[in-house]
């Protein structure tokens, strides 16, 4: 293992003992931000550890005892404990929080990882841990997790989409997990105009409408302009989309035709990338339901005056 500097220029040379490079840059830009060295649990023994504990501690004492030094004729004694005791406790819940999700992200890292590190750039890593502090579900951690190893390595993800995911609760999370498998499987979600000026609808069975919603809501996905053709002469115009793998042809016995398709928003075509494959009960469901998918968006289809067919091979 290489030397180290304190943690005043947060800089940290060679490469820790089962780290492995991206995990070095994120530790480097933890101790850029925090002034202080991390060092992960992986390495630490138990005096290193509660050593870290006792500063962590100590800082959110300090804040607690400036706040019991005010005179007691300014504020009621008794808010002035309670006052004191809130400061610790969230300052201790915040660390673990960070720390959890930091571990976790130097995990997914991995000490043999192909990917080639970059350093993470200050004002992101700052905004990164400000969001992260507050983040206590596990499955929410995780995402924080991946998206801090991504960072560290091929990832590019914007302040934007922080501050998204900062909002995100974990039923957002789990509708956005399906919704990102259902179109690596499916390919394209068309919607088509709701009857008397109802939201448009999709054909999709696995995608419920609160799920949906939800997403809408979220920032992460939105009815999108798809494809589009036209011709000069009053003939019918087609239009080539793949479905499952399958390229299909969509027929409009007039002379334009126009589609729309629930898709990703911006954020939500970087928080995409996080998201990790389908598991074996999701798999076999897109599989079960693909034929009800067809079937949907074949009547869906219909009902617009438009036909899909299978393009010959």
């Amino acid at each position: 293992m290489g030397s180290e500097t304190d943690g005043n220029d947060g800089s940290l040379i060679g490469d820790l003992v089962g780290i492995g490079k991206i995990g070095n840059e994120i530790i480097q830009a933890f101790s850029k931000a925090t002034g202080v060295l991390y060092r992960p649990k992986a390495i630490r023994n138990e005096a290193e550890a509660k050593a870290h504990e006792i500063i962590v501690l100590a800082d959110a004492q300090s804040k607690a005892d400036a706040i019991t030094r005010l005179r007691t004729d300014d504020i009621d004694f008794a808010i002035q404990q309670r006052a004191a005791r809130r400061v610790v406790a969230t300052a201790i819940q915040e660390q673990t929080n960070i720390e959890n999700i930091v571990e976790a992200g130097l995990a997914l890292a991995g000490p043999s990882s192909d990917e080639v590190p970059k350093p993470i750039d200050n004002g992101w890593f700052a905004r990164f841990l400000d969001g992260a502090r507050s983040v206590t579900h596990s499955e929410l951690q995780h995402v924080w997790s991946t998206i801090l190893a991504r960072q560290a390595g091929e990832g590019q993800f914007s302040f934007r989409l922080l501050d998204c995911v900062k909002n995100l609760e974990i039923e957002d999370v789990r509708a956005f997990e399906r919704f990102v498998w259902i179109k690596r499987a499916w390919t394209t979600l068309l919607t088509w105009p709701g009857f008397e000026g109802s939201p448009r609808y999709t054909s999709c069975p696995l995608l419920g409408g609160e799920d949906e919603d939800r997403l809408l809501d979220a920032g992460l996905i939105e009815h999108r302009f798809f494809l589009a053709a036209q011709s000069y002469l009053p003939d019918s115009v087609t239009v080539t989309i793949i479905l499952m793998g399958q390229r299909y042809i969509i027929t409009a016995p007039r002379d334009t035709i126009s589609l729309h398709a629930l898709d990703y928003t911006r954020i939500g075509k970087e928080l995409q990338a996080v998201v990790a494959p389908a598991p074996s009960t999701m798999t076999s469901a897109l599989s079960d339901k693909a034929e009800e998918f067809l079937q949907n968006l074949t009547r869906s289809a219909a009902r617009q005056n438009l036909t899909i067919e299978l393009a010959k091979q």
